[in-house]
């Protein structure tokens, strides 16, 4: 597992293990483009597993949802509620979830024959604080959207902070659908519509390839999918009607 708080923190700690001979194998708890941690690990030959999809090596050994066809239905929820204006709030580019989350997005927003806004596609990190400040963004937009598909439950709390501040309403001024179901989802004011991804599921699944890769073996196929499912709660269930 990587422990750092930046790129080059986490490579050095990972580096820190297998030199060490600390640990048998890591599980990669993200997937990066052109990964250094994962360059090293090759390197070295050592046994690992990543929870994501390597877009570089698709031989590499992976436990993954399909996050391109959740965010399809995330946004189709959106849609089947009477949106036509909705944005995407973001994770890191360099991360293949973010890029997955936003493509399955664009697809669903594509197949509808509604428009892709540039301007309502907001990029951030994994944390509460990118969502608050896409909402200072949207709220000085000319054209608004009236719902969001937000890439993680941590961004979305911030996206609820930054509204309750401005004096708007979840799910009347704005709708939200999230991903993760974390626990605080269910307990979050309104509670959160979010695709659960099975995290335990992921978790275990990775534990049990990369003990049977460290054996020796080699499993077979190479990625792994673990269901999802759209949890609807209150956040995404009124049409917004103030913005229309």
């Amino acid at each position: 597992m990587t422990a750092g708080h930046s790129e080059q923190g986490e490579l050095e700690a990972v580096t820190r293990l297998v030199k060490g001979r600390r640990v048998d194998g890591i599980i990669l708890l993200q997937s990066r483009r052109n990964d250094p941690i994962v360059h090293f690990l090759q390197s070295e030959a050592f046994p690992f597993i990543l929870i994501g999809h390597y877009a570089d090596d698709e031989s590499i050994l992976c436990v993954d949802n399909d996050n391109v066809q959740a965010a399809y239905d995330a946004t189709e929820h959106l849609i089947a509620q009477g949106h036509e204006r909705i944005g995407f709030v973001s994770g890191p580019p360099n991360l293949t979830v973010s890029q997955d989350r936003l493509e399955g997005f664009k697809r669903a927003i594509e197949a509808n024959r509604l428009r892709v806004q540039p301007e309502w596609i907001v990029e951030g990190e994994f944390l509460q604080e990118s969502g608050y400040r896409a909402m200072s963004f949207f709220m000085n937009l000319p054209e608004r959207p009236t719902a969001l598909v937000v890439v993680d439950d941590l961004v979305t709390f911030g996206v609820l902070r930054g509204l309750n501040e401005l004096g708007y309403k979840v799910p009347d001024d704005l709708s939200l659908v999230s991903f993760n179901n974390i626990a605080l989802a269910e307990l979050s004011s309104p509670p959160l519509s979010s695709i659960d991804i099975g995290i335990y599921q992921l978790g275990y699944m990775a534990s049990q390839l990369l003990i049977r890769k460290i054996a020796g073996d080699n499993p077979q196929p190479t990625r792994v999918i673990v269901p999802h499912r759209l949890i609807v709660r209150e956040s995404s269930l009124t049409r917004i009607t103030k913005w229309s």
